[in-house]
């Protein structure tokens, strides 16, 4: 197994020793990050089938702390965060949106059913200025052809 995967269902789950009846490989955010920017692939959209997973990625990239993002690119970043908080002050209330914004400032925008409308336009235009590296995003939300065949990562494009 490569470092940074890990195979997710072949866990033991009690004194049976037996595992779950599937298993998946998963690999670390920030491994597959690194591996997309080795071969020039950012940006990118990278599809995660929960909310959960996508705040767990998020957090993860969060932990690891490294930007994906030029000087004058997080610059962009950081103005267009205080414009939307500036229009609307109780955007930066919420625990995710800080989250968000923080992932925001390393390159990465997370994108589901849970974000804002105003956060998720703050991303999308983001990743159109390329401002944005990355986008973690729920695939249960992808219903369009196009925006799969956009997206290098997206399993159904």
């Amino acid at each position: 197994m490569r470092v940074g995967a890990r195979v997710v269902g072949d866990e033991p789950r009690g004194p049976d020793d037996r595992g779950r009846w599937y298993t998946r490989r998963v690999v670390h955010p920030t491994v597959l990050i690194e591996a997309l920017e080795a071969r020039g692939w950012l940006p990118t959209i990278y599809f995660i089938f929960s909310r959960v997973g996508c705040e767990r990625a998020m957090q993860d990239v969060l932990t690891e702390g490294k930007s994906l993002l030029a000087p004058p690119q997080q610059r962009e970043v950081d103005t267009a965060i205080g414009d939307l908080v500036r229009e609307s002050p109780t955007v930066a209330e919420s625990v995710l949106n800080q989250s968000v914004f923080e992932a925001l400032r390393l390159g990465i925008g997370v994108h589901h059913a849970g974000i804002l409308p105003s956060v998720k336009r703050l991303i999308e235009s983001a990743l159109r200025a390329r401002a944005l590296q990355g986008r973690l995003r729920d695939a249960r939300r992808c219903r369009s052809a196009s925006t799969c065949r956009r997206a290098r990562s997206c399993s159904r494009g």
